[in-house]
């Protein structure tokens, strides 16, 4: 299950974190789009000082639900993830993908449908606006990401008997 996968990434990433092996890694195998910061609902009245220093930093996490690269896919799940370098801590915060929530030009739906309607701009936007909180970085994941993360630790061995591979 995609969000088993997600959860070791989260796992490497912030066992990494502190030596920034881990941001060099997922900027590799998962790099940003360019967002249009107009577009995702941020609201400087809620910006606290930590977070204009860079002290405290927030993104999402989207882990995707698609099965080919043409496919436009949903966010199967989203989490939230808070490093507050100042404190010294990291908090991860699972979000429910199927939230009935407001999403603009949409209406109604379920969270994760809004990756579906406009990316990860529209997802953040959403999130931003439904929890009023200011989060304008994210990291993508989905199954075609998952060999270039395994392989940037330094793969796996798997010692696979001739009676295990189906036929």
């Amino acid at each position: 299950r995609l969000s088993t996968y997600v959860l070791i990434i989260i796992i490497l990433f912030i066992g990494g974190f502190f030596t920034g092996k881990s941001l060099k890694l997922l900027s590799k195998i998962a790099p940003e789009t360019q967002l249009d910061k107009s577009s995702i609902g941020l609201d400087d009245t809620i910006m606290d000082s930590e977070f204009l220093n860079n002290k405290i930093i927030t993104f999402a996490l989207f882990g995707l639900d698609r099965r080919s690269k043409d496919e436009i896919p949903r966010s199967d799940s989203i989490m939230l993830i808070t490093i507050d370098t100042s404190r010294k801590k990291i908090k991860l915060i699972s979000v429910m993908r199927d939230l009935y929530v407001n999403i603009d030009d949409v209406g109604k739906d379920k969270l994760n449908h809004a990756y579906f309607y406009g990316g990860p701009s529209l997802s953040l936007k959403t999130l931003n606006d439904t929890f009023n909180i200011n989060v304008e970085d994210y990291i993508s994941v989905d199954f075609f990401s998952l060999p270039n993360i395994i392989d940037d630790l330094g793969g796996i061995e798997l010692d696979i008997k001739k009676y295990e591979i189906d036929n």
